[in-house]
């Protein structure tokens, strides 16, 4: 769960996060989600912060969803009810990724570094991550590829329609403020 004081951080940025079109992902936990307070929580948060649900994104690994099944896609509804984004994280890395895109209410598909890295060198690799990227765009969800690290990598990804590329290409993660302030800087140049 979001710690206030990342949301308060991420609230903030409100005005400038609806010029910029981003979103703050926080990974939750499978103890937080199974705990039965969640979204109230969640909302709770929401409210003390002044941050808004439509810029946030609640990211789970695919470890993370193997407890009751029917509880998880309770929450999600209710966390999309809200406006706030679903995403599977490290898509790809577990045994089970399929299942868990046709039964949970995905909003955000994140494909593992493992399918990135090496992608213009490795024609399987290049085969499953465009077979990834079209699959998930066929089921409507928006594609992230993570471990973004090579020219070659983003050239790749862009050539199969990847909506989204994180990496250090890009830059190291950073706190949201110190983001809005990279992307209002860049914007003022361009």
């Amino acid at each position: 769960m979001p710690t206030n004081g990342e949301l308060e951080a991420a609230g903030k940025c409100d005005i400038y996060a609806a010029e910029l079109s981003f979103c703050e992902c926080f990974h939750v936990s499978s103890s937080q989600l199974d705990a039965n307070d969640f979204v109230e929580t969640f909302e709770r948060i929401l409210a003390e912060t002044g941050c808004q649900a439509e810029w946030i994104a609640i990211e789970l690994t695919e470890s993370m969803l193997v407890s009751d099944m029917g509880a998880t896609v309770s929450i999600f509804q209710r966390l999309r009810q809200l406006g706030t984004r679903v995403a599977i994280d490290d898509f790809g890395s577990g045994y089970a990724s399929l299942g868990y895109v046709q039964h949970f209410p995905f909003d955000i598909l994140k494909i593992d570094r493992d399918f990135i890295q090496g992608i213009d060198l490795h024609s399987k690799t290049a085969t499953i991550a465009s077979s990834i990227i079209q699959m998930a765009h066929r089921l409507e969800l928006c594609v992230i590829a993570e471990g973004v690290e090579t020219e070659a990598e983003r050239d790749f990804l862009v050539r199969c329609n990847c909506d989204v590329a994180q990496g250090f290409l890009y830059g190291k993660p950073e706190p949201p403020a110190d983001v809005v302030r990279h992307f209002l800087r860049s914007s003022q140049v361009a």
